[in-house]
């Protein structure tokens, strides 16, 4: 459904995969953070 739409742009699907992993070593950094607070 989605990822078919996502192929037919190749460079939307770049940027989208940076997005992600820019967002997931944001939530990693966070989760950290609250893991040294938490202790």
């Amino acid at each position: 459904m989605g990822s078919s739409e996502v192929s037919v742009i190749p460079g939307l699907q770049k940027e989208e995969k940076a997005a992600v992993e820019r967002r997931r070593l944001h939530v990693l950094k966070a989760l950290k953070k609250l893991r040294i607070e938490a202790d």
